[in-house]
C-alpha cells in the first residue's frame, strides 16, 4: 500500500511534501536561478550551491536568508536579497571566496553576528546536517568609525518613519 501524503504544497522555488514516514524535498529548477539557464553555453556543468545565512542586520533586526551561488563562465558569483538589498558579488574561483566576498560587504554595510551554513550542495538537501560557520565581525575601533555607524543607523531609522 502506498504512503498517502500527509499535506503538499509549492512554495515559489520548491515542491514540498510530507508523507507519514519521511519528507521529500525537489531541487529547485534550474530556470529559477538568475543567470542560469539551460539555453547557456558559458556555464560550467555544476548546479548551483544555496547557503543559509543569518544574523543581524544593519538595524539590528534578526534575519535568515538563503544566499545562492552560481557558476557563470567558469567563475563563481553569490547573490543575497534582503528587503530591499539586492547584493551580487564579482567573479571568485571558489564558492567559499564568493561567500567571503558577501559577508565581507555585508559587514561594511553595518551587518554584524552572521553566520552560514550549506543547504543544497549539487542536487542533495543537506538541511541541518551541516554546522553553522561563524563569520568574526568586523574589527570597528575609534570614536569615528562608531559616530559613523551610529549616524547611519539613525539615518535609516528616520528615513523609514517618514
Amino acid at each position: 500500500m502506498p504512503a498517502i501524503p500527509a499535506f503538499v504544497f509549492r512554495s515559489r522555488r520548491f515542491l514540498h511534501c510530507g508523507i507519514v514516514r519521511n519528507v521529500c524535498y525537489d531541487r529547485p529548477q534550474q530556470d529559477t536561478f538568475p543567470n542560469t539557464t539551460s539555453t547557456q553555453t558559458d556555464t560550467m556543468d555544476v548546479m548551483p550551491s544555496i547557503y543559509q545565512l543569518a544574523g543581524l542586520d544593519d538595524l539590528g533586526r534578526g534575519f535568515n536568508r538563503q544566499v545562492n551561488i552560481t557558476v557563470i563562465q567558469e567563475a563563481f558569483h553569490a547573490t543575497f536579497r534582503y528587503e530591499r538589498l539586492l547584493l551580487e558579488t564579482e567573479p571568485h574561483a571558489t564558492e567559499h571566496a564568493a561567500l567571503a566576498s558577501l559577508i565581507a560587504r555585508l559587514q561594511a554595510r553595518g551587518y554584524t553576528q552572521l553566520r552560514s551554513r550549506i543547504q543544497f550542495r549539487d542536487t542533495a538537501y543537506l538541511g541541518n546536517q551541516e554546522t553553522w560557520e561563524d563569520h568574526q565581525d568586523a574589527m570597528t575601533t575609534g570614536i569615528l568609525t562608531k559616530l559613523q555607524q551610529a549616524f547611519h543607523t539613525l539615518f535609516r531609522r528616520s528615513r523609514r518613519i517618514a
